[in-house]
């Protein structure tokens, strides 16, 4: 931070104006995307720089969706309860599918 305010702060006066913070991140995207990226990603940003929360009102049919899919059928929906017992790093990943994935209808 305190290179920033001695590169973009001519004044001296602890405050960044709005064109040399556009000055410091134009700077940063060719000098250091990855960072930059790290960043917006912090923000709530998305690749195509949306914020997460903005969502594109489509009509979806939501039964066509993936995780709806995987909900639905017992026998898939099953197995991944079976990836719990696998190991360490398998049972992370499983739980972290089976948190994101709607209940499953054989559940209730």
């Amino acid at each position: 931070m305190k290179n920033i305010f001695r590169k973009f702060d001519p004044q001296k006066n602890g405050f960044i104006t709005e064109d040399d913070f556009l000055k410091f991140y134009q700077i940063s995207c060719t000098q250091k995307p990855e960072t930059v990226w790290q960043n917006l990603k912090a923000h709530l940003y998305k690749n195509n720089l949306k914020l997460i929360d903005d969502v594109e009102e489509k009509d979806v049919d939501v039964e066509s969706l993936p995780r709806f899919i995987i909900a639905s059928d017992y026998e898939f929906f099953n197995s991944i309860f079976g990836f719990l017992d696998v190991g360490e790093e398998t049972t992370t990943i499983s739980w972290d599918l089976i948190n994101r994935l709607p209940t499953s209808p054989a559940i209730f």
